[in-house]
């Protein structure tokens, strides 16, 4: 039994990684560091293919977004999030280590998931659970938005956001 790699060649997209292993399992494709076996330089050769595709993976897959979030030390990345698969903000930030607690597990009970928007989508009216837990929390703005109160939707594509301070 073969096992899929841990980490894509030049990726650490875990979408990425996910259609690697499915791809390299539909055509049977060994995984294998190049002169272990007779077949490392048609693996190889392969995996090159698939990666070049896959880079490219937004273009032909409408499921996949990007977000750019500002961690509490200032530092901005654009990270993926599929949108075909019920996550919220709170959830993708998880998803990707970033230090987003989310103590209430997305029931909109804490403001541990407390972010800025910072960009002018067209996102959800904010509910009135999510309306009162801002209401008792710390360092809220006009762009406040609890992250775990925000589905993923194609329409947030380009969205950009900033970890609000920890009120600890």
């Amino acid at each position: 039994m073969r096992s899929a790699p841990t980490t894509a060649p030049h990726s650490s997209s875990i979408s990425k990684l996910c259609k690697f292993a499915v791809f390299q399992q539909t055509f049977d494709i060994p995984f294998c560091a190049p002169g272990h076996n007779s077949q490392a330089k048609e693996a190889a050769f392969l995996r090159d293919i698939f990666l070049d595709i896959s880079l490219n993976i937004r273009t032909v897959d409408s499921s996949i977004i990007s977000i750019t979030i500002t961690d509490r030390e200032g530092a901005t990345n654009v990270y993926e999030a599929p949108t075909d698969m019920n996550m919220n903000l709170m959830e993708v930030c998880k998803a990707h280590e970033l230090p987003v607690k989310g103590t209430c597990g997305g029931m909109a009970l804490c403001a541990s998931c407390h972010v800025y928007v910072l960009t002018d989508h067209e996102l959800p009216e904010m509910s009135g659970d999510e309306e009162a837990q801002l209401d008792q929390a710390f360092f809220v703005k006009n762009n406040s938005r609890l992250g775990c109160q925000l589905r993923i939707t194609p329409e947030m594509d380009g969205l950009a956001v900033q970890l609000a301070p920890e009120s600890e």
